[in-house]
């Protein structure tokens, strides 16, 4: 579960004061899909940033079961997000000199496992989103609704507790974008919790739970 109370995040100084966030209370079941709507500028991207240790608020506190990972130092952070949470940007982050393979073994290489069990995962969580016939393929062989698949099954390899979603689908057309919030949600039926920030309102509808922020605050709960 994580209780996210009284987060305040602020940037600049006095002279130009920004309030991206402004005491946002907020509690996320485990194995819930959660979306996170709102207009540019609503504290959306930071508010996913704070949950997942990228930054730090300037005010409050967010528990992931219990533990205080606004507590962390640099070192604490990054564990915290090797060891529990999975990555999946709108602009994929994909190494262009890397297959399709090599680039979901990174998260392993990095938590160093061995080179013949992290393939093995890999293809097994590739295979899982039906990329078996794309395991050797080069990046830039890939449809764009493809490349979504490769950056969630590199989210997925290292067992996460939470996946964060930032865009996923902003550069998917309507069908590939469905499918990959379907098959988010598909993720919370093994209790990984879903966190996706998203503009698509349609979309949002496939979520357990639409949270909807407006200039830093909570204005709804659906």
């Amino acid at each position: 579960m994580i209780e996210i109370k009284n987060i305040t995040k602020k940037y600049g100084n006095a002279n130009s004061l920004v309030i991206a966030l402004d005491n946002v209370n907020l509690v996320i079941e485990s194995g819930t899909f959660v979306g996170i709507i709102g207009e540019s500028g609503s504290g959306k991207s930071t508010l996913l940033n704070l949950i997942g240790a990228l930054d730090m608020p300037s005010d409050g506190s967010i528990f992931l079961d219990d533990i205080d990972i606004t507590k962390f130092n640099e070192n604490q952070a990054a564990e915290y997000r090797r060891n529990n949470l999975g990555f999946v940007f709108q602009n994929f982050y994909l190494e262009q000199d890397f297959n399709v393979l090599t680039n979901v073994e990174i998260p392993l290489m990095i938590q160093g496992i061995e080179k013949k069990k992290r393939s093995e995962i890999a293809k097994n969580t590739l295979q899982s989103l039906g990329l078996e016939d794309k395991i050797y393929c080069r990046i830039d062989e890939l449809s764009t609704g493809q490349l979504q698949r490769v950056c969630i099954a590199r989210a997925l390899v290292n067992n996460p507790k939470l996946i964060l979603a930032d865009e996923p689908t902003g550069n998917l057309d309507t069908k590939n974008g469905r499918a990959v919030m379907e098959l988010f949600k598909a993720l919370t039926e093994k209790e990984i919790t879903v966190i996706v920030v998203t503009h698509n309102i349609e979309q949002a509808k496939l979520c357990d739970k639409i949270i909807c922020l407006s200039d830093g605050k909570v204005v709804s709960i659906e």
